[in-house]
């Protein structure tokens, strides 16, 4: 996801685009670390499932294919599956984002929180979490502004360890990203 590198980046938007335009031209799928992703999706949402049951939290996903902005259609974003959760006789709509560890098979998630300096989680207070400021976070929040739902969980799954994490829509955020995201796309994305 661009998402990040667009809501961050201060300066030389030139070269953001071009790294941006080289990055389609390569198929993602030459990447490792995506094809074990992209593989171990279906796993994921099983076993997150399976997971929420276990706790008494009944889900039910839906692959998800492009979804495009309704208000600004330059904006568009791929979710992995769409969530209808039963809990306690309610019923609520959210997304489901896997991401599939690709590491040395012996490795677990302690481990690579300490070994790779950009590992997506960290230990806060003793609980995994998110790293603060990581792209999957731009990129959660994209995907709840674009389809327009109130909650997203984040499931990590790396061997027999799962961890999931749940996020609120945060309009304000999101309408500060959208709007980098806009006007990165016409000032620069767009003339070239």
């Amino acid at each position: 996801t661009s998402v990040h590198l667009i809501s961050t980046r201060k300066q030389d938007f030139e070269t953001l685009t071009q790294t941006i335009l080289h990055q389609r031209k390569n198929s993602p799928q030459s990447n490792r670390a995506i094809r074990h992703g992209i593989i171990n999706e279906e796993l994921c949402r099983r076993r997150y499932v399976a997971h929420q049951a276990r706790n008494g939290i009944f889900s039910t996903t839906y692959p998800c294919g492009l979804v495009v902005d309704s208000t600004s259609p330059h904006i568009c974003c791929s979710p992995d599956a769409i969530i209808m959760e039963k809990s306690s006789n309610n019923i609520s709509y959210g997304i489901l984002e896997c991401k599939c560890v690709f590491a040395e098979p012996n490795a677990t998630l302690d481990d690579l929180i300490f070994s790779r300096e950009n590992f997506c989680l960290e230990r806060y207070c003793g609980q995994l979490r998110l790293h603060s400021g990581h792209p999957y976070y731009y990129q959660i929040i994209a995907l709840m502004g674009i389809l327009d739902l109130p909650w997203l969980d984040l499931c990590v799954m790396k061997n027999e360890e799962l961890h999931i994490e749940r996020f609120t829509n945060d309009e304000n955020t999101w309408s500060s990203i959208k709007t980098k995201l806009t006007n990165f796309y016409f000032n620069w994305f767009l003339i070239k």
